[in-house]
């Protein structure tokens, strides 16, 4: 019986081995590569998705301003417990004393609009993945929320609890991003580069 591939001819080795032989380790590594962005991609979405919340929260702040210093008497309940409180004296300072209305008003609303943008900028730099900013961030927002529970007003204090595991959400993914990030690099296994920070 003889040998269908002779060891003597090695043109006849072209037949039994595959013709694509050589980009079976490229095509393994490009669907790790693959893999790696997909994942990365999703973290990054996620974690901007979260550090997006201080920007809904500074916005609804600013508006929660606007009604109650125009004489309005409602809020949105996903907004800040400092502005809402200041707002509120702002407005009861200026029934008794009218003469001031103005300047207490302009005053509420200068130290709202400050405060709104410390929150946003918040945002700007956890969407960074500032990992430190983004937990002072979170921190400070609940402890805006103790102030809804000093007066128990429950529905506010449950958006807060409820924005706060979305922050989280978000910083939990940077976190796991940061460290995929560090694993692709070390391992040398050709993963993709790392998505700036936006």
């Amino acid at each position: 019986m003889t040998n269908p591939v002779p060891e003597d001819n090695p043109e006849n080795l072209s037949e039994v081995a595959p013709a694509d032989s050589a980009a079976i380790p490229t095509e393994i590594g490009s669907v790790e590569r693959r893999s790696y962005a997909s994942e990365i991609l999703a973290l990054h979405i996620q974690g901007r998705k979260g550090a997006n919340w201080f920007y809904w929260v500074a916005g609804l702040s600013l508006v929660n301003s606007a009604i109650i210093l125009g004489g309005g008497g409602i809020f949105f309940v996903i907004g800040l417990g400092l502005t809402l409180v200041t707002d509120g004296l702002a407005a009861a300072i200026s029934q008794h004393h009218p003469e001031a209305v103005w300047m207490v008003k302009g005053a509420a609303l200068v130290f709202d609009v400050f405060v709104a943008a410390i929150l946003a900028g918040f945002g700007w730099l956890s969407g960074r993945r500032y990992l430190a900013i983004f937990g002072v961030g979170m921190a400070l927002y609940l402890l805006d929320g103790f102030i809804f529970l000093l007066f128990q007003d429950w529905l506010p204090v449950a958006f807060h609890g409820y924005a706060l595991f979305w922050m989280w959400s978000g910083f939990q993914a940077f976190r796991k991003l940061r460290v995929l990030e560090t694993t692709v690099q070390e391992s040398g296994e050709g993963g993709p580069e790392p998505l700036p920070a936006t």
